[in-house]
């Protein structure tokens, strides 16, 4: 991992902020080189890291699909926002803006190294190897297939038999939280554990596919124009690892969590913790503390009801209502 050494701080750049809560890193003079860019991931985006005198970050421009501009990159702060409620480990994400060598202006996220460099950052990718077949749907990952392999890679790097129930259970616990806030690009990449003096599940990271802000606006404002619309839209809002049924993919979902909390460690986790009510609108004053900054009514909106949708139907699942 290489990093663009800049002449500002930290602190610097923070009052750079614009009036929409964006870093403004224009005047930052970052070049990123090539040695700089992240290789995980898509190549065909700005995603480079850079070290603001001794803090270290990855810059990332937005992802957009047609051109069209989505709200990606405050998925990230929110959901960050709603895993510290949960006391799960997070990584730290902020607001930026910058142009690229066209002069057109790309918002996205940048987000704090959160490992040390003399640790490791392994993938369930990096780990387990690829996972896709041709004859699985929405390019996913079966997982049983994951959590075998997963088990046999612990097992060939000499671990215990508890200590690799231990990591299994981090994984599952993961997992049903990104199937709570609709996290949809969560693939074997952007699962990760990190490899120091311990080997655990590293904090969540790379959540822009989540709570429907990566639909374009005005496939959001749709959403939001009928409540049946946003509900029949959050049933369907699938995660990149799950059980796959292909006879029966609506309920695609709700498969993988029943066959989650079949561990009763998981069921506990959800139960106990997943399912505690959080207000979203405290999340969202949080996040608009944080950037010092109101959030657009329709994020505040798709942000809120796609969450509290999707938690009633996962709350009825965890105590057996449905």
């Amino acid at each position: 991992m290489q990093f663009e050494d800049s002449s500002y701080t930290i602190d610097e750049i923070y009052i750079l902020r614009d009036k929409d809560g964006f870093i403004d890193l224009e005047n930052v003079h970052l070049r990123f080189p090539i040695n700089t860019k992240e290789k995980r991931g898509s190549q065909d985006r700005i995603k480079n890291w850079v070290n603001f005198k001794g803090t270290k970050v990855l810059i990332k421009g937005e992802r957009k699909l047609l051109d069209e501009r989505n709200y990606g990159y405050y998925a990230e702060l929110i959901v960050e926002e709603i895993g510290k409620k949960l006391n799960i480990p997070m990584a730290h994400y902020d607001l930026v803006k910058l142009k690229d060598k066209e002069g057109k202006e790309i918002y996205g996220n940048m987000s704090f190294l959160m490992y040390d460099l003399e640790d490791e950052l392994l993938s369930i990718h990096d780990l387990i190897g690829d996972d896709i077949e041709d004859k699985q749907f929405i390019d996913s990952s079966d997982l049983n297939r994951v959590l075998d392999k997963l088990q046999k890679s612990f097992k060939d790097m000499g671990y215990s038999e508890d200590k690799i129930k231990e990591l299994i259970l981090e994984f599952k616990k993961r997992q049903a939280f990104s199937i709570l806030v609709l996290e949809t690009d969560k693939h074997i990449e952007n699962y990760s554990y990190i490899k120091g003096k311990d080997f655990s599940l590293s904090p969540n990271y790379d959540s822009e596919a989540s709570l429907l802000l990566d639909n374009d606006i005005p496939t959001i404002k749709k959403i939001l124009s009928d409540y049946t619309t946003l509900k029949e839209v959050v049933d369907i809002t699938l995660p990149r690892i799950g059980l796959i049924n292909e006879n029966n993919f609506n309920s695609y979902w709700k498969d993988t969590l029943d066959e989650l909390i079949i561990d009763d460690d998981v069921y506990d986790y959800c139960l106990n913790v997943l399912c505690q009510k959080i207000d979203m609108d405290l999340i969202l004053d949080k996040v608009e503390e944080r950037i010092n900054a109101k959030l657009d009514d329709d994020i505040r909106l798709i942000a809120k009801y796609a969450y509290e949708e999707r938690f009633r139907v996962f709350k009825q699942i965890i105590v057996g209502d449905i």
